[in-house]
């Protein structure tokens, strides 16, 4: 069944040969009990019935029967189930008389549905027109109760799936804008109005011939994709995940690169767009003739062809949340506006933005495409897929999704729009829907801060105002990078983004326009840490700008650290550690180095949970190649390096946090403790068994490993007794413990690591010294990045 046609017409001829075998199976039985020919028949429900079997679907059958005895009918259904079986076919089947039939699609609005597709097979003609005689009474009266039934159907589903149509892994069936959106159409269309197919809904106005063909379009592309997706999982799959899609596109037909599968992907929100708005129309006919007083909608009433009329309406949306009825739609999708009736819409749009229901009004200017001819710029971004890890819906989406994260903000962090000018200031609003207007090309924040230079005039920006959306467009990704991948401990670091921001009503602005992406991005985008990162530089670029005092009193916090832990400890807490960390916790660390120092052991831990993992703080005497061995023992007993703070202490102890998430349920830090003490006995060859773990460690890493460029920079003057070393590349599981060791192999020491790991991205900032305790020379320096630098190409070969 996998390895017939791929296409549309595949999936008919499918039915075609599925129906031969059919009556092949039967034919014999008929001849040798030909009374059963008018008493029993085999008809076909759901795609099959449609005439539709796509290459990994189940076969929907109902044995129809007019009271034969059980022993006959068994004969009948296990000539034909057996085989199926036999061929690996799944099969779904009922056996009912057709008042049985009947009686059970009132309990069961599938079954009901699947009638509604009902095609028969072979056997009595005379049964199975029974049965559509049986089906026909029982819509007939009861339109409103059916419609409800099949409403809520749907509501539930997409409750379950999802409302919106960009979601960037979507599910071709049951998800907006699917396949069974479609069937809720023609089953819509079949219960209220008696209409057969689309031509019936053209033939009564419900539909125009070019929205018919857009249907009809529609359906068919998706069911052609559904069919490769069946074909190329070798199963049935109908959720389109996003390492499918590239292979997907490729059979398709569109070009083997990455622009390729974005333009497929496109190409296919667009087509469940199109089914969508068709459901939604019809549900409005429907819901306008069963409920006319339950629908506050925006009417279709005289149109008035000016500029106010058209900023009215939306004016009104945005403000009350009340959907646009379909006559308004249609009037305003097949309309072009000249520019003076733009005019109104296009100066009141950014303040439009910031009313409670911008969202809505959005989502209507894209459907109706209005938006595209106030903003011609949006149209390209339409279903644009964004490949990478974190985004959830397509960049369009994505991009109304900021604005309306922003109006939550409202609520949840009033500290933050305090500290704006004016209440809701329309240049973040009108800044938050155009942030990614470049994105997916090079320096994108760039990129789109000159285009938005360029756009923004348009919509009555000029001045101060101009240049506030130009700063937040150009620097939306500032004090995320900052937070997850320098050392917020440094001043220079937090420094450099105040002179940056310059203000703290600009800062605040800027940190929610960061907030407000990363929510609406998606969930792996924002996870806790992430939200403890970014607050803490945000706090102390605030303190920075409002007091202009960024160095920390640690001589404050060294005598408050006195009066709690002996001098001995105390005084031992390197400056560095000092500044990272509040008093409580410096408190825990000097405890922990504490029973260290009485225990004799090789090495304590200490183990916090966190909403993702754990923090682990490790206390054990420093050596060469500490850090790889420490790294590389959490890599082999199943964790992930989220973050890593080393320090030297005076004694010559290493005193490390490392935040680490279980790559798999089972790992346990219990077991890492012991395995840790094995490789300090010698007792166990880390190299020896990371070579062998290795294989299904980085099948735990990302389902899509894209090209990205790695960044090593040497720093010789941010520390004065360090040379810094800073890598930024793709993440990679065991990259921390190879630099680690590369760095051994040097002969040099860490001093001082700062680790920070996305799912795609990872930052590594290391604090080097020579075995002499000074900086690396310019040549040791060089050579050192050499050396990663190739080292990095080998790990990406």
């Amino acid at each position: 069944m996998l390895t017939e046609g791929h296409s549309e017409k595949g999936s008919r001829e499918r039915c075609f040969y599925f129906d031969k075998f059919v009556r092949g199976l039967w034919e014999p039985l008929f001849r040798e009990n030909p009374e059963s020919r008018e008493r029993v028949a085999l008809v076909a429900l759901g795609g099959y019935g449609e005439g539709y079997l796509c290459a990994g679907s189940d076969v929907d059958l109902l044995f129809l029967h007019a009271g034969l005895s059980e022993g006959t009918l068994a004969s009948f259904v296990e000539r034909l189930i057996y085989p199926l079986w036999d061929y690996h076919f799944e099969v779904s089947y009922r056996i009912f008389t057709p008042e049985e039939a009947l009686r059970f699609a009132l309990e069961e609005p599938t079954f009901l549905t699947a009638l509604f597709s009902a095609r028969l097979v072979y056997g009595s003609e005379a049964l199975f027109a029974e049965l559509l005689r049986g089906l026909r009474k029982l819509v007939s009266g009861r339109a409103k109760e059916l419609y409800l039934r099949l409403k809520k159907y749907r509501e539930a589903r997409l409750a379950r799936l999802g409302e919106e149509v960009y979601f960037l892994e979507p599910h071709l069936k049951e998800g907006p804008g699917g396949l069974r959106d479609f069937q809720f159409l023609i089953w819509a269309g079949r219960i209220v109005f008696g209409l057969e197919g689309l031509e019936d809904f053209v033939r009564t106005g419900l539909l125009t011939p070019e929205e018919e063909r857009e249907i009809s379009g529609a359906v068919s592309f998706i069911r052609r994709v559904r069919e490769t997706l069946h074909r190329f999982c070798e199963r049935k799959e109908d959720r389109l995940f996003m390492e499918y899609q590239p292979e997907i596109a490729r059979r398709l037909g569109y070009p083997p690169d990455r622009r390729g599968t974005e333009t497929f992907m496109t190409e296919l929100f667009r087509a469940f767009s199109t089914l969508k708005e068709a459901v939604e129309d019809l549900m409005e006919t429907v819901e306008e003739l069963f409920f006319p007083e339950a629908s506050p909608k925006i009417r279709f009433e005289v149109p008035s062809p000016t500029g106010a009329f058209l900023r009215r309406i939306f004016e009104i949306q945005a403000h009350e949340g009340r959907p646009l009825d379909r006559h308004l739609k249609k009037y305003l999708r097949g309309r072009f506006f000249c520019p003076e009736e733009l005019e109104e819409l296009r100066k009141a749009f950014p303040s439009l933005l910031t009313e409670p229901y911008s969202l809505l009004m959005l989502r209507s200017l894209r459907t109706t495409e209005v938006l595209y001819q106030i903003l011609p710029e949006f149209r390209p971004l339409q279903g644009k897929v964004q490949y990478d890890l974190y985004h959830l819906y397509a960049l369009d989406e994505h991009l109304f999704l900021t604005v309306e994260a922003l109006h939550r903000l409202r609520s949840e962090r009033p500290d933050l729009w305090k500290e704006l000018p004016g209440g809701l200031p329309k240049e973040l609003f009108f800044a938050a829907l155009l942030h990614d207007v470049a994105k997916g090309q090079p320096g994108h924040a760039e990129v789109g801060a000159q285009r938005v230079r360029e756009i923004a005039p348009r919509f009555g920006f000029s001045g101060q105002a101009l240049e506030e959306v130009v700063f937040l467009v150009r620097h939306h990704l500032l004090l995320m990078d900052t937070a997850l991948r320098r050392d917020l401990e440094e001043e220079k670091v937090v420094e450099e983004v105040a002179l940056k921001v310059k203000t703290p009503s600009r800062l605040a602005s800027l940190y929610l326009l960061t907030l407000a992406d990363a929510r609406a991005t998606g969930p792996r985008a924002f996870t806790s840490w992430k939200a403890e990162l970014l607050e803490d530089l945000y706090q102390k670029v605030r303190k920075l700008l409002q007091a202009r005092k960024g160095t920390p009193d640690l001589a404050q916090k060294r005598k408050a650290l006195l009066k709690e832990i002996s001098p001995l400890l105390a005084e031992s807490v390197p400056l560095p550690q000092l500044e990272h960390y509040d008093l409580p916790t410096l408190k825990r660390i000097c405890l922990l180095v504490k029973s260290f120092l009485s225990s004799e052991r090789a090495f304590l831990a200490e183990i916090s949970p966190r909403p993702e993992g754990y923090s682990l703080f490790v206390v054990c005497p420093d050596r060469p190649g500490l850090l790889a061995d420490l790294c590389g023992s959490l890599l082999a007993a199943g964790f992930r390096l989220r973050r890593v703070r080393a320090f030297t202490w005076p004694q010559g102890l290493a005193v490390d946090e490392f935040v680490v998430e279980p790559f798999w349920p089972g790992a346990n830090l219990e077991e890492w403790k012991g395995l840790l003490a094995r490789i300090f006995d010698q007792e166990v060859d880390l190299a020896s068994l990371l070579s062998h773990k290795s294989e299904s460690i980085w099948k735990l890493g990302p389902k899509i490993k894209w090209e990205s460029p790695s960044e090593i920079q040497i720093d010789q003057e941010s520390s004065p007794f360090y040379t810094i070393l800073e890598i930024y590349t793709a993440e990679a599981p065991f990259l921390l413990y190879e630099i680690a060791t590369t760095i051994t192999h040097h002969g040099l020491t860490i001093g001082k690591a700062l680790v920070s790991e996305k799912e795609d991205r990872a930052a590594f900032i290391l604090y080097l010294q020579t075995k002499e305790g000074e900086k690396l020379s310019a040549q040791e320096a060089e050579e050192l990045r050499q050396k990663i630098q190739n080292q990095l190409k080998e790990v990406r070969s």
